[in-house]
C-alpha cells in the first residue's frame, strides 16, 4: 500500500506545473518559498502551518505538498493522504499545542465554491469553545 501511495504522490507531484506553484500560496508555503508562514510540521508529503486568520486559539492547516485543487479532486486512492493529514494534525495539536484533539478540536474541509485558496487544506481548530 505504501508503494502505491508513493507512486500516486510522485505522479501528482510531476503534475504540479511551475505556473501553479508560482501563483498558489499554499504551494509556496509547502515548498518553503513563503518565509512568513509558521510551519508546525512537514515531511515529504504534507505541510502543517498556522492559519493567518485563526478561528480559535489554535487553527492549523494541513496541505499536501503536491497541488490538489480541492476535495472534489480527490479519489479513493487519496485516502492514505487524508489519513496522514488528520493524524499529523492530531499529533501537532497534542504535542505542540497541548490540546486533546479527540475532545477539544474539530477537523474538516471547505467544499467548493466555499474556498478561499484553491489548494486542498484540512483545518484543525481548537479549542472548539473559543470559536
Amino acid at each position: 500500500a505504501r508503494t502505491h501511495f508513493n507512486q500516486i504522490f510522485l505522479k501528482n507531484l510531476k503534475m504540479t506545473s511551475p505556473a501553479i506553484l508560482e501563483r498558489c500560496i499554499f504551494c509556496k508555503i509547502a515548498t518553503g518559498a513563503d518565509p512568513s508562514a509558521t510551519i508546525m510540521f512537514q515531511n515529504e508529503r504534507i505541510c502543517i502551518f498556522k492559519d493567518i486568520r485563526p478561528a480559535a486559539d489554535h487553527h492549523l492547516l494541513a496541505v499536501p505538498k503536491h497541488h490538489v485543487a480541492s476535495v472534489r479532486a480527490l479519489t479513493t486512492a487519496d485516502r492514505p493522504l487524508l489519513e496522514e493529514m488528520r493524524a499529523e494534525l492530531e499529533n501537532v495539536m497534542r504535542d505542540q499545542c497541548q490540546i486533546d484533539p479527540v475532545t477539544m478540536a474539530v477537523f474538516g474541509f471547505h467544499v467548493p465554491p466555499f474556498v478561499t485558496v484553491k489548494h486542498l487544506h484540512m483545518h484543525g481548530i481548537a479549542p472548539t469553545g473559543n470559536m
